[in-house]
């Protein structure tokens, strides 16, 4: 995979319209165990992960994506993010 970093676990989300470009990516660290989660949200290119510390609480860490200059989708979402 080109994309691939070594010691890191990606994290993807491609832009889910006909369209060239988008979507995000995400890098964690390998040794940090990340577990992908999804949020139940109307923000399509977004991608969340969690992972968890030696004293057991969670930690969230994700990247979403609006773009500057267009409304990709057309629903309203593009002026809420």
């Amino acid at each position: 995979m080109e994309l691939a970093l070594n010691g890191y676990h990606l994290f993807r989300q491609d832009r889910p319209v006909d369209r060239d470009g988008g979507g995000v990516l995400l890098y964690v660290r390998s040794t940090l165990n990340a577990v992908q989660y999804t949020l139940a949200t109307q923000f399509p290119e977004q991608i969340w992960c969690y992972f968890v510390d030696s004293k057991g609480c969670r930690f969230y860490v994700g990247v979403c994506y609006r773009t500057p200059s267009v409304n990709v989708y057309s629903t309203g979402n593009h002026d809420l993010l």
